[in-house]
């Protein structure tokens, strides 16, 4: 069983309309939206599975868990962007922090998301910092504009491969 329409709806409405009274923009309440919907998509498509430890009840609760969510990011790093992973863990920290001042999900939750989040960035963030080292060194060797673009390129696009 998936979490059925009605209730998705409910969740997202009373999610957007928080997001807008905040004055969020627009394009962000869209995003977080669609990172929302992102998740329950791979959500219920896990919890069809035989032999799947999400829940089948019909409950936000049956469908967020830890390991749910590891598995899931884990599956972002395979299929998305940097940039669209960072948006996720935004937009999903988001709905988690508000989920829990409603009371609809753990505290703890969204403090285990938060870590996961972090850790993540900070992961990139020195990926980011060693690529741009790397290039500086090139670059002072009076490396062409050309080949440091490329460089880039393709270290950045091997960092996300693995």
């Amino acid at each position: 069983m998936s979490l059925n329409v009605d209730n998705l709806s409910r969740y997202q409405a009373e999610f957007a309309k928080h997001l807008v009274e905040e004055r969020y923009g627009v394009l962000s309440v869209k995003s977080y939206l669609a990172d929302l919907r992102d998740y329950y998509k791979w959500a219920n498509a896990k919890a069809s599975r035989p032999n799947s430890r999400l829940s089948n009840k019909n409950q936000l609760s049956a469908y967020f868990s830890q390991r749910a969510l590891q598995q899931y990011f884990e599956q972002c790093e395979k299929d998305c962007s940097h940039a669209t992973i960072k948006r996720r863990f935004a937009g999903l920290c988001r709905f988690l922090k508000y989920a829990v001042t409603k009371r609809w999900l753990d505290r703890r939750l969204f403090d285990f998301l938060q870590n996961l989040a972090d850790k993540y960035l900070q992961a990139l963030k020195n990926n980011e910092n060693l690529v741009e080292r790397f290039i500086s060194d090139l670059a002072k060797k009076e490396t062409s504009k050309n080949s440091l673009r490329g460089y880039r390129t393709d270290i950045s696009e091997f960092l996300v491969i693995n």
